[in-house]
Formats: C-alpha cells, structure tokens, sequence
C-alpha cells in the first residue's frame, strides 16, 4: 500500500514537473516573440502622423494565419484612417462654416456632418497601402500595414454633398 502511494506521489510530482517545463517553453517562446517584434517595428508606423496633404491611418495584428494577420492589420489600419477622416471632415466643415459658405442652420450642418462621416466610412475605398511589413514569430505572422487617404478627395466630396445638399450660400 505505501509503495502505491509512493508511487502515486512520484507521479503527481513527475507531471508538476513536466507542466512547469512546458509553461516556461511558453513563456520563452512568448518573450522571443516580443524581442522579434520590438526590433523589427518600422519607422513609418511609429510616425504616422499626417504630412501634406495626406491623412494616414496604421494598423498591426498577429495571427498564425498569415492572411488573417493581414486582413487583421488593415482592418485596424481603416478604423485608424476612418477616425482621422472624421475628425479632419469636422474640422473642413467648420472652416468652410467660419467662411460663411454654410447656411447658419446648426441642424442641417449636424445633418451634413454626419452623412458624410458615413458616406465616408461605407466608401473609404480611396485609400492607397503605402507600406506594410509582415514578421514571421516562432508560430505566427506579425503584420504592420499604413495606409493614406488624400485629404483633397475628402475636401472635394465635402463641397461636391454641400452643393447638392444645397447648404453652399449662393454667393452672387
């Protein structure tokens, strides 16, 4: 019987063992992983800011499907570009407003404002991929993506709705 327990004892410890192994072989996995990834994280997704006349949006992902990353990243590049697309619409709007371009109604304005953010959001098709990069880790894809949109299309879309809106004042 002591033997049994015995036995039974030097089991259970023989699978402590064994886990504690595996979840370093993790977490080593894990920490390789993230050293790849810091050392290999462009330039151009740090600075994503705007430059000319150019609205950029990034986005990264990792999956152990390299399409799934990617499609991840863009994604995430897109609601990236989409919130800078609005807040840059907001802003033309209100410039165009201060030009008193706009008829004065706050109502229809906050109409405008947001047809066109959604206009927008359904026909974001205007953006171009500008860089991306994808890292292979010990089992899956890491893929950075930046994307840019033209602020002029956006500028141009916005008098194009204003003008059918009828919300330009007739300036003669």
């Amino acid at each position: 019987m002591k033997s049994l327990i015995n036995l039974i004892n030097v089991l259970i410890l023989s699978l402590l063992i064994l886990n504690a192994c595996v979840k370093s072989d993790g977490a080593i996995e894990k920490q390789v992983d993230l050293q790849d990834t810091t050392e290999n994280i462009p330039i151009w997704y740090l600075a994503e800011d705007e430059w000319d006349n150019i609205i950029v949006g990034v986005g990264t992902a990792i999956s152990s499907d390299l399409q799934m990353s990617y499609d991840k990243a863009l994604l995430i590049a897109k609601k990236n570009l989409a919130g800078k697309i609005k807040s840059f619409i907001s802003s033309e709007i209100e410039n165009i407003k201060q030009e008193k371009l706009l008829i004065e109604s706050n109502e229809e304005l906050e109409t405008f404002k947001q047809t066109n953010y959604q206009y927008i959001a359904q026909n974001i098709s205007g953006y171009k991929i500008t860089n991306k990069k994808i890292i292979p880790l010990s089992n899956k894809y890491r893929t950075f993506i930046r994307i840019s949109y033209e602020a002029e299309y956006a500028r141009n879309l916005i008098i194009k709705k204003a003008e059918e809106n009828r919300l330009i004042k007739n300036m003669e």
